[in-house]
């Protein structure tokens, strides 16, 4: 081949090899600036719990659906007598409009543990019957110690129902109280309920 010829061959080469050098560093930054955003997830505080969270099982025909409205509007207040209708109605119980200790021991687990599980979810933990036992068993079962680490005495006495708070700010455990007999008593919406968490809870085995 002559020298021209070679000379302008081998410049077409490189001409070649520049341009594909090019075309490749062209297509890696249109890779890199077409991935999407890298963006931090969102705290618990922030994810607002979906109306599919939570499977609203019953194994009565209990209807959850007024309970879960008021804690997704954080009535909560509202829903602790809204819990303590429900359980009435599910035990038989509306008449005497309070639990003994036969229709405790014949509660469904099924429907104690929607109710726990809907007071988890949209108190992000912070309130529940689970909750509740979790701080009886901490304090060694002490029902003074326990009234007041939930916020339901001050100063070693016991409040009465209508000064207990119903935020979701109100210390962990406070909520649900209808049912509940604590260290100086019994709480309930009329001062006549009666319920032992931590002894369905545990029967029920849940957590």
């Amino acid at each position: 081949m002559e020298p021209k010829y070679l000379i302008a061959a081998l410049g077409l080469m490189v001409s070649i090899v520049a341009l594909t050098k090019l075309e490749i560093k062209w297509s890696m930054n249109i890779n890199i600036s077409s991935k999407p955003a890298v963006t931090e997830k969102s705290t618990p505080e922030e994810t607002v719990p979906t109306e599919q969270t939570l499977e609203l099982a019953s194994e009565v025909g209990a209807d959850y659906s007024q309970l879960k409205k008021l804690l997704v509007s954080g009535k909560f207040k509202e829903a602790d007598m809204e819990t303590r209708r429900l359980m009435l109605w599910i035990a038989g119980r509306e008449q005497e409009r309070w639990l003994d200790e036969k229709s405790m021991a014949e509660f469904p687990c099924t429907d104690l543990r929607t109710i726990d599980q809907l007071w988890q979810e949209y108190s992000y933990g912070r309130f529940g019957f689970s909750v509740q036992n979790d701080i009886w068993e901490a304090v060694g079962k002490d029902g003074d110690k326990f009234d007041d680490r939930v916020g339901w005495s001050e100063n070693g006495k016991l409040l009465q129902y209508q000064e207990l708070g119903g935020e979701l700010r109100s210390p962990a455990g406070h909520l649900p109280i209808a049912f509940w007999c604590g260290g100086g008593g019994c709480l309930s919406g009329d001062k006549q309920g009666w319920f032992s968490a931590p002894q369905m809870v545990k029967k029920c085995k849940i957590r």
